[in-house]
C-alpha cells in the first residue's frame, strides 16, 4: 500500500469538502428555480381587455346604440362552495330560486370560472359586493344601449350577450362596430387578483361607429303615427318608410310589432325583424312612373303628349284593362297622376320588351339594395325574352299578374328608392 502524509490527507478532505458542498449549493438553487419557473406558470394568465362597440348614431349625431361598461358576476366554484351556507344569501342577491347555485356548481366544481350574471345592473352588483362572499367576482364588459328602445330597433338590431350582432345593422355592419379585444400576459396570486401585468400580446382596437341618414325626430313621429293607426285597426303588421326625394336618403324606417332592445330577454323572436326590407307586395300602379320613364327615356312620348284612353277599357288577348273611370284623352303626364292603366299600356305597347326592361334593371328591380341589410331579397325580374304583350302591358302597371309572374313582388324598400329616383328623373324633365 502507498503510505499518504497526514498532510495529503487533510488537503484531500478539505477538497472533498468544498466540493460536496459546491455541489449542494448549487442543487438547491437548481430546485429553487424550478419552483419559482413552476409557480410562475402556475398563476401566469392570458387575460382579454373588452372593447366598446362602435356607436350607430342619426343624421344629427343623436345616438341610437352606445356601449356602456357594465359588471358580471362570476365566481371560482370550489371556493365558492366552501361558503355553502352562503349560496342562500347570494341567490337572494341574484334574485335566483334556491337551490339554483347549488345545482349549477355542484357539477362545475373542478371549473376555474362560472358565470353567474351577466351586465348585471348597479344595484345587483352592490348586493353581492355587500356580501363579501369569497369565490365571487366581477369582469368589467360592455353591454349595448339603445336609447330610443322600440321605435328604431328593427332597424338598428341587436346583440347578444358576448357584443356580437344579432338582427338588422347591428348584424350587417358587424365587424366594422366590433373592434378587436385586448389580450395582456399577467401573474395572480392566490385569490386570482392581477399583482403584475408581464406581457401586452394584443393591443385593444374599440369598434368603429357609424352614421345614419335616419333622423331620430322624424322617426319618433312616424313611430307614434303607425302605433296610433295600428291601435285603431288591429293590422298584422305595419311598416312605413320615408326617404329624402333629392338624395334617396332614409329619413326613417319603422315596424310594428316591434320590441324593446334593452329587454331583450322579453322580445319575440319573430318581432325582431325589420319587416319593411323582408316582405314583398305587390307594387301595382306604382310600376307606371318607371314604364313612363322607359317612354320618355326612349323618345316616343313626351310629358304633354296626348293618350286617347276612351273608352277606359284596353282588350289585348285575353286580358281586360280597365281606368276606374273613361278619361277620354290624357297627357302623358296625366297618365302618371290618374295612375292611367289603359294610358300606360298604349304607351309600353310601343316599346320593345327589351327597352323596358333595361330601364326597369336600372332602377334596380331585379337587385338588392345597397345597404347590406340581413334577410333582404333581392326580387325577380324576368328576362325579357320570354314576356308577350299581355306580360308586358300588366307588368306596365303591377296588377293583374299572378304569383307565376314573380315579377310582381318587389320590396318596399326598393320600391320606394326607385320612386325618389323617378322624381328625380321628373324634376330633370320639368327643367
Amino acid at each position: 500500500m502507498i503510505a499518504i502524509s497526514s498532510r495529503v490527507a487533510l488537503y484531500l478532505f478539505i477538497g472533498l469538502t468544498i466540493f460536496v458542498f459546491i455541489f449542494a449549493m448549487y442543487r438547491e438553487g437548481e430546485q429553487a428555480s424550478d419552483f419559482q419557473g413552476n409557480g410562475l406558470t402556475q398563476f401566469r394568465r392570458y387575460v382579454s381587455d373588452e372593447v366598446p362597440r362602435g356607436q350607430i348614431s342619426d343624421r344629427n349625431g343623436n345616438l341610437l346604440a352606445e356601449s356602456v361598461l357594465t359588471k358580471s358576476v362570476w365566481v371560482q366554484p370550489s371556493e365558492l362552495l366552501e361558503s355553502w351556507e352562503r349560496l342562500a344569501e347570494l341567490e337572494q342577491a341574484l334574485n335566483l330560486e334556491q337551490r339554483t347555485l347549488e345545482n349549477l356548481l355542484i357539477p362545475r366544481a373542478s371549473r376555474q370560472f362560472v358565470w353567474l350574471k351577466r351586465h348585471a345592473t348597479a344595484s345587483t352588483v352592490a348586493k353581492v359586493n355587500e356580501l363579501n362572499i369569497p369565490g365571487v367576482y366581477f369582469k368589467n364588459e360592455y353591454a349595448r344601449n339603445y336609447p330610443f328602445g322600440e321605435a328604431i330597433a328593427p332597424l338598428v338590431g341587436i346583440t347578444n350577450l358576448d357584443s356580437i350582432g344579432q338582427e338588422g345593422l347591428e348584424l350587417a355592419y358587424d365587424g366594422w362596430l366590433s373592434g378587436t379585444r385586448g389580450e395582456r400576459i399577467v401573474k395572480r396570486d392566490l385569490k386570482g387578483n392581477i399583482i403584475e401585468n408581464l406581457e401586452q400580446v394584443q393591443t385593444p382596437i374599440p369598434g368603429r361607429g357609424m352614421q345614419l341618414t335616419i333622423d331620430s325626430n322624424i322617426q319618433i313621429m312616424a313611430f307614434n303615427e303607425i302605433t296610433e293607426t295600428a291601435a285603431h285597426y288591429s293590422p298584422t303588421l305595419v311598416s312605413l318608410i320615408l326617404l329624402d326625394a333629392t338624395t334617396g336618403g332614409v329619413l326613417s324606417m319603422v315596424n310594428l310589432p316591434t320590441f324593446d332592445p334593452n329587454l331583450l330577454e322579453t322580445a319575440q323572436t319573430q318581432a325582431t325583424s325589420n319587416f319593411a326590407l323582408r316582405l314583398e307586395f305587390e307594387p301595382a300602379a306604382l310600376m307606371i312612373p318607371f314604364s313612363i320613364a322607359s317612354a320618355l327615356e326612349s323618345g316616343i312620348v313626351e310629358p304633354l303628349t296626348l293618350i286617347d284612353v276612351a273608352p277606359g277599357v284596353l282588350q289585348i288577348g285575353d286580358l281586360v284593362v280597365r281606368d276606374p273611370a273613361n278619361f277620354e284623352l290624357l297627357t302623358v303626364a296625366e297618365v302618371v297622376s290618374n295612375n292611367s292603366k289603359v294610358g300606360v299600356g298604349k304607351i309600353v305597347l310601343e316599346l320593345e320588351g327589351k327597352i323596358l326592361w333595361e330601364t326597369f334593371t336600372r332602377f334596380g328591380f331585379g337587385k338588392p339594395t345597397e345597404i347590406s341589410f340581413p334577410g333582404e331579397s333581392s326580387g325577380v325580374l324576368r328576362n325579357p325574352k320570354t314576356w308577350n304583350r299581355q306580360d308586358q302591358v300588366a307588368l306596365s302597371y303591377g296588377e293583374g299578374v299572378s304569383v307565376h309572374r314573380p315579377e310582381s313582388r318587389f320590396f318596399q324598400f326598393r320600391q320606394l328608392s326607385q320612386l325618389a329616383a323617378f322624381c328625380r328623373l321628373l324634376v330633370c324633365w320639368i327643367h
